[in-house]
């Protein structure tokens, strides 16, 4: 049985999740698209991260899954926990770009985008 600890709401989720099978196999899923590099130049394949995070929320009982998600940070250990978390459950393959667009790209995208 894991320890829980009363301030790290975040811990407690992750270890809440280890604790559940089919949390754990779900979290285990995304981990390694989202974190393993593909080639010098990409960070990791984020197609293929975001459908594994996407089965998570699909698969994963609410109570596991937004306790990750939402878990708030105890007052001594903001900076550490809000990375570890962010890690975690927003792993930066999942937003991240391998090269950051200038604004004539972003505006000539745009153009050719009807909802933009």
């Amino acid at each position: 049985e894991a320890a829980f600890t009363k301030d790290n709401n975040c811990l407690n989720a992750a270890k809440a999740c280890n604790l559940n099978d089919t949390c754990k196999k779900y979290r285990s899923f995304y981990i390694s698209p989202c974190t393993s590099r593909v080639s010098t130049t990409e960070v990791c394949n984020k197609r293929k991260c975001h459908k594994a995070l996407r089965q998570f929320f699909d698969k994963v009982p609410p109570k596991h899954s937004y306790g990750m998600l939402f878990c708030s940070c105890p007052s001594g250990d903001h900076t550490a926990c809000s990375e570890r978390r962010r890690q975690t459950i927003v792993p930066a393959c999942s937003y991240e770009d391998k090269e950051k667009p200038n604004c004539l790209s972003l505006q000539a995208s745009c153009k050719t985008n009807y909802i933009c």
